[in-house]
């Protein structure tokens, strides 16, 4: 009983050399997607988180019946308690983003706001896949995203 040669040999070096550059192609197309997709992801996470914020401060406003108010930098917004002088929160913006903002948004106990539009842009990239995200608070103190 006697194997051939051939019947007990594995892949040849021809044969994978075109599986590695096959993959190595598969993975030069996937990689921008995936760079796209955590722009976008980071640029959404930061809007909601934002929304979240101004929802909550709001509540604060209404609950405890003083004035909050949230103050937007490039970089960090900060939830402080007007009177008396209170940070109550502070939220670094992921690296990359940039936040720009009409005002500060202010709410009162009885539930108003001084309207706000914040904006947050990629500055990674001058195309981002969406685009920015906006986060606007309304004077009656709702809370959209565009």
């Amino acid at each position: 009983m006697s194997r051939s040669h051939r019947s007990m040999a594995g892949f040849t070096l021809v044969e994978m050399m075109i599986v590695i550059g096959v993959l190595g192609l598969l993975i030069m197309i996937a990689v921008p997607s995936i760079v796209g997709f955590q722009r976008t992801a980071r640029l959404t996470g930061a809007a909601n988180t934002l929304a979240s914020d101004l929802r909550f401060t709001r509540s604060l406003a209404s609950a405890q019946r003083t004035t909050y108010q949230i103050t937007f930098s490039p970089t960090f917004y900060t939830v402080t308690r007007v009177a008396p002088a209170t940070t109550v929160r502070t939220r670094s913006i992921p690296k990359g983003i940039k936040l720009t903002a009409t005002n500060n948004a202010t709410f009162y106990p009885w539930g108003l706001a001084a309207a706000a539009t914040v904006t947050f842009a990629d500055t990674l990239s001058n195309n981002s896949a969406r685009g920015p995200q906006v986060v606007r608070l309304g004077s009656n103190g709702s809370v959209s995203r565009d």
